[in-house]
């Protein structure tokens, strides 16, 4: 086991040895029913941005987080693709000594995705999540359960049209999902 170990990893193994639950199980039946909610395409689609062994997929997405009024604007990454094209210290720009053919993420850099970029941000790895609050691009919700509550029920108006669809869990679902997030962070 790695010093990095967590309740979540220690349940796959088991599972991986054909062991199945008992007295010594790693999880508690909370954090497993939150697991299998998590991994529901139908009920909560949280795969569809977490995943692999890192639970991100490295994109970015609009979760409706985004600030567009006030004095606070946050506009996501719709600003930073173009910025990062046209800028001429980037990998293909005349002052990079790196050729061509070894600047592939601008070459395929994705600027016509199927949701805007307006308000999108990079999608955070899960792994050791219930350490690093406060949650969000900014900061701006204080816990896991403010981050679920958003989920659950996003903003209607956010600016900018935003993936999330409000999932509808009860406070029971909710607090399993929460218990299967703090599996993924090593025991204190």
């Amino acid at each position: 086991m790695s010093p990095t170990s967590t309740p979540f990893d220690r349940y796959v193994e088991t599972l991986l040895a054909g062991g199945g639950t008992g007295p010594t199980h790693p999880l508690d039946p909370e954090a497993i029913a939150g697991a299998r909610l998590f991994i529901d395409d139908e009920r909560t689609r949280c795969l569809q941005c977490h995943n692999g062994p890192m639970l991100t997929n490295g994109s970015f997405h609009n979760i409706g987080t985004g600030n567009f009024a006030g004095e606070r604007l946050d506009f996501g990454r719709v600003f930073g693709v173009r910025a990062v094209l046209l800028d001429e210290f980037n990998c293909l720009g005349p002052h990079s000594d790196a050729p061509p053919d070894s600047c592939l993420e601008l070459r395929f850099l994705n600027t016509s995705a199927p949701v805007p970029l307006d308000g999108a941000f990079k999608v955070p790895p899960l792994r050791n999540v219930a350490a690093t609050a406060p949650y969000m691009h900014d900061g701006s919700m204080p816990t896991l359960e403010a981050v679920m509550a958003h989920y659950n029920e996003p903003p209607r108006d956010a600016g900018a049209p935003h993936e999330l669809r409000p999932l509808g869990l009860s406070a029971i679902e909710v607090a399993r999902l929460i218990a299967f997030l703090r599996s993924l962070s090593p025991e204190q």
